[in-house]
């Protein structure tokens, strides 16, 4: 069901109903950042045990759950870690104690373990744990479409790149659509469809300017921080939101009560990479060097415990092609250094230093930072703490080409910054109802870092065939992007008989500053090196220079908050069906409405102050 606040809008409403039936279509896993156990405990003649209790226990760290089987000898529990080491126990007065060992239970995926217990003598039950086969093509107990990556298997699969990108490929849905710039395709879909959460938190680029989708410069986190990830292309539960193609969610490695740490490098060189078919050499970089550490254990044993992981990338790769122009096979400068030196003499009376213009190399450096916290606060409630912050930088060389030098004084850094903070509190309040509670803040900036704050000047020469451009690049001289988001999460779980009813709230919140603003300082051009030296200006642009007390009056400056609110049931009829059904509900808000632009009207016959606010999604 689709409501639309006015009747008048028909290009609204089509842009809404496509976003809902994207939504229907394939949602996202957007809040999954731990794992589930359910099952039944049986006599040895097939009967149920009631009143039996079970023991969930996490060997590693020690954390553990204790539930009761109800009168039809089943059990539930979530919010329980991510992995192997489990050991999941039951006893009753009168009966044989039985466990099993070495349970595995999957990120976003609910593990089936069914025991068996004995009159007389300790019997091992039956351990089906649905959620670490991979050999299985159907199971009662999965809905939709979805795949883990596993530790082991990340551990097991070579990286060139060591990016999420390599890892989720293992899904066959999911194509990398550029090798270069990455970027993931999930059936189909754009990349910038996809949602990517880390323990929970976004790590979407939100305003959808950077081809990997990611917001950061390169991988938003090191694949040796990473437990687990999970890939979702078509689930069905109606705690998920955001996302029309994929939602890839990890979950980050975790303390336990065994101090574990690695240390790691990886080089590579550009005589390693074949040449290409026509023999040319490669020139993607010249070369990579990453390192990096993890280290994790314990604070207090059983309780408390810390993972911490630093990771460092740099490249150099070979500088564009600078005053060369080939010619019948031949390479040769098109701007003389006489000619340089004339504009760069005039340039410093004017009060311009352009600098060299050659360049040996561009530089880039992605940092990765991450520290978590992880608290058995008691055998009923559990919490995790992580903070992550990622800054990149690479060097950006505009106006070079066959016809066009540019100076050092023109270049710029892109100096793009994710921080983010996300807190998790898993709470059984009694054998059948537990919640899950999500907090977390992103934010994101990308400033460039100008080598000058002057005006862009373009000298003409060779009769105006060829160019010198030097001064503040014009799309740098006001130039800021800031991405703040907040998510809030809250989740009831009541399990009763064949039955667990989830119900639940979410909340994002996006605030966006972006100020872009072309020829601040003034752009100039000049037909030519005598026009440049008697101030004759061929072309001119101006806007009025930004300060920091008007900035905000020019600036794009808005918020997109989206309310979310869901309710569904998940019925066990058998052991060869499980039936789930539900609804969702989600409200987006926006206050701010853009300029009316009367041309925009005429020309298109649309409306460009019309947004979203207003109008709902009812998904079924």
């Amino acid at each position: 069901m689709l409501k639309n606040s006015n009747p008048a809008r028909p290009r609204m409403r089509l842009v809404v109903s496509a976003i809902a039936f994207g939504l229907m279509s394939a949602v996202a896993l957007a809040q999954d950042t731990s794992s589930s156990v359910t099952g039944r405990v049986l006599d040895g003649e097939g009967k149920p045990v009631a009143g039996a209790v079970v023991e969930i226990l996490h060997t590693p760290s020690g954390t553990r759950k204790v539930v009761t089987t109800d009168e039809n000898g089943r059990y539930s529990s979530k919010g329980l870690r991510v992995g192997g080491g489990f050991v999941v126990s039951v006893t009753k007065d009168g009966m044989d104690a039985t466990k099993a060992d070495d349970v595995e239970l999957r990120l976003g995926e609910v593990g089936t373990v069914n025991l068996i217990m004995g009159g007389g003598e300790e019997v091992l039950g039956e351990v089906v744990v649905t959620a670490a086969r991979t050999s299985d093509l159907f199971d009662s107990t999965k809905m939709g479409a979805a795949s883990n990556v596993t530790r082991d298997q990340i551990d097991a699969l070579p990286s060139i790149n060591r990016s999420i990108e390599d890892y989720v490929r293992l899904d066959p849905r999911l194509v990398q659509v550029d090798k270069d710039r990455g970027g993931i395709s999930a059936a189909g879909q754009n990349n910038r469809y996809n949602n990517i959460t880390i323990d929970g938190v976004s790590s979407n680029d939100e305003f959808g300017l950077n081809d990997s989708g990611f917001a950061s410069l390169g991988n938003p986190i090191s694949i040796d921080a990473i437990e687990e990830l999970n890939i979702n292309v078509a689930s069905y539960d109606v705690s998920q939101s955001d996302s029309t193609g994929a939602n890839i969610n990890a979950v980050t490695k975790s303390g336990t009560n065994e101090f574990k740490g690695t240390v790691y490098g990886v080089y590579r060189n550009n005589n390693w990479v074949g040449d290409g078919t026509s023999n040319t050499n490669f020139t993607g970089f010249d070369d990579e060097t990453t390192y990096g550490l993890t280290v994790g254990g314990p604070i207090l044993q059983d309780r408390l415990f810390f993972f911490l992981a630093y990771e460092k990338f740099e490249r150099s790769a070979p500088a564009p092609s600078v005053n060369r122009r080939i010619v019948g096979g031949v390479s040769s400068q098109f701007v003389s250094d006489a000619d340089l030196a004339a504009i760069a003499a005039r340039a410093q009376v004017l009060g311009f230093n352009i600098g060299q213009s050659s360049l040996s190399a561009l530089s880039t450096t992605d940092e990765k930072i991450i520290a978590k916290v992880d608290w058995n606060i008691n055998d009923q409630h559990r919490a995790s703490v992580r903070y992550g912050r990622t800054p990149g930088q690479t060097q950006r060389t505009p106006d070079i080409g066959a016809t066009s030098v540019s100076t050092a004084d023109h270049w710029y850094f892109d100096n793009i910054v994710n921080k983010n903070l996300t807190g998790q509190l898993y709470s059984d309040w009694n054998d059948s109802f537990s919640t899950e509670v999500s907090l977390s803040r992103a934010d994101y900036s990308s400033i460039p870092q100008n080598a000058s704050f002057t005006p862009q000047v373009t000298v003409r020469v060779n009769n105006g065939v060829d160019q010198v451009v030097f001064g503040t690049e014009r799309s740098r001289q006001s130039n800021v992007l800031e991405s703040n988001t907040s998510v809030g999460f809250l989740k009831g779980n009541y399990f009763i008989g064949d039955h667990t009813a989830s119900f639940g709230v979410d909340y994002k919140k996006n605030d966006t500053f972006n100020l872009f603003l072309q020829d601040t300082n003034g752009t100039y051009s000049y037909s030519s090196i005598a026009d440049f030296q008697a101030g004759r200006i061929n072309r001119y642009q101006y806007n009025f220079p930004v300060t920091s007390t008007d900035r905000n009056s020019v600036a794009a400056n808005f918020a997109l908050k989206s309310y979310g609110f869901f309710l569904q049931d998940n019925w066990v009829v058998n052991n060869n069906l499980t039936v789930n059904y539900g609804f969702r509900y989600d409200q987006p808000s926006l206050a701010e409405r853009p300029k009316f632009n009367q041309a925009a009207l005429t020309a298109f016959g649309y409306d460009n102050s019309e947004t979203l606010d207003g109008n709902y999604v009812f998904q079924p």
